[in-house]
């Protein structure tokens, strides 16, 4: 029995090793087979993971990025062309009806004596003397030698002098630059009042 017992001995250890080697062989696949699961499972999960949140542009970034531009355009000055005045001119109070316009020479006085309207002759007032325009009537006289012109008040009589049409203030001639001349070249047109006067040069 006991050379029985030693044969059987090598067998017995070659089984118990080859059922080692093949428990070790089946671990190791089954290692292997879990972890070939879990890789594709783990990339799947982090190819649906949560994308970044986006920052979305609020509504008053907005406003506030739009209304800045216009802010600084209101602000901005605007070049503001002149009103044109070339070429217009200015009209001049129209005669009233009835008289015809004078031309003929003017002169200026400076007395300190009563006018024939009662009135103290002043050569700082804008008046003058005309020989049959009722007292009080304004007229336009106009220089023809500068073109300077001045509305007056008729307050007296005159000019007594031959070949003159009106005596004029010292102020008036001032106006109508003849100071220094005495006389002038002039034009004197009726016009009814100051106020159509003002009205017809708008």
């Amino acid at each position: 029995m006991t050379d029985a017992s030693v044969s059987r001995a090598p067998k017995n250890c070659l089984i118990a090793c080859m059922v080692a080697a093949g428990t070790a062989a089946l671990l190791a696949s089954i290692f292997l087979a879990n972890l070939y699961r879990s890789e594709p499972h783990q990339a799947s999960r982090l190819a649906h993971a949560t994308p970044p949140p986006v920052i979305r542009e609020t509504s008053i970034a907005k406003s506030a990025r739009t209304t800045k531009p216009l802010i600084e355009t209101a602000l901005t000055p605007q070049a503001v062309a002149p009103p044109a005045t070339e070429g217009v001119e200015t009209p001049k109070p129209k005669s009233a009806p009835g008289f015809k316009p004078e031309t003929g020479r003017a002169s200026w006085y400076d007395l300190a004596s009563a006018t024939a309207s009662g009135e103290t002759m002043d050569g700082d007032d804008l008046t003058a003397a005309h020989p049959t325009l009722p007292i009080g009537t304004r007229v336009l006289v106009e220089n023809l030698d500068n073109g300077r012109s001045v509305i007056v008040r008729i307050n007296d009589r005159g000019p007594f002098t031959r070949n003159r049409i009106i005596d004029v203030s010292r102020a008036a001639a001032e106006k109508l630059g003849m100071v220094a001349k005495g006389v002038a070249h002039v034009r004197v047109s009726r016009i009814d009042s100051i106020e159509a006067s003002i009205s017809a040069s708008q």
